[in-house]
């Protein structure tokens, strides 16, 4: 029988219903994280801003310092970011393949459904 090749239809749309959601869940993450780092350098610009205009040289060398000790540096975030960006790329191209995968099986399933109902109705013409 051709349909040993392929799995069942439940199990697809078992699969499809575990797998979605998690994926739509992460979009979500993704999303609220990008809008978080928008506003987060806003913040920062406008923080620039008026420090700029209201703190002196030796203050600002000073704030640097405390800065430095107790937050996390630009360079690592900079680095996690990439990370980020990278890891959500790939899953993103995940999906777009798995979709892909997904009407490719379903195309073939009507293909061999039409194919079957032709061969089972070829004698009553």
């Amino acid at each position: 029988m051709q349909f040993d090749r392929y799995c069942m239809y439940d199990d697809l749309k078992d699969l499809y219903t575990k797998t979605v959601p998690q994926i739509a869940k992460f979009e979500v993450k993704l999303e609220e994280f990008s809008r978080d780092i928008v506003r987060q350098q806003q913040i920062l610009g406008r923080f620039d801003e008026i420090l700029s205009e209201k703190a002196s040289k030796g203050n600002l060398s000073e704030f640097k310092t405390a800065i430095d000790r107790k937050y996390f540096p630009t360079d690592q975030f900079n680095k996690f970011k990439e990370e980020i960006t990278s890891k959500s790329d790939k899953t993103l191209h995940k999906v777009n393949e798995i979709n892909h995968l997904i009407d490719s099986l379903g195309q073939q399933i009507t293909r061999d459904i039409f194919s079957a109902v032709k061969r089972a109705t070829s004698h009553l013409k």
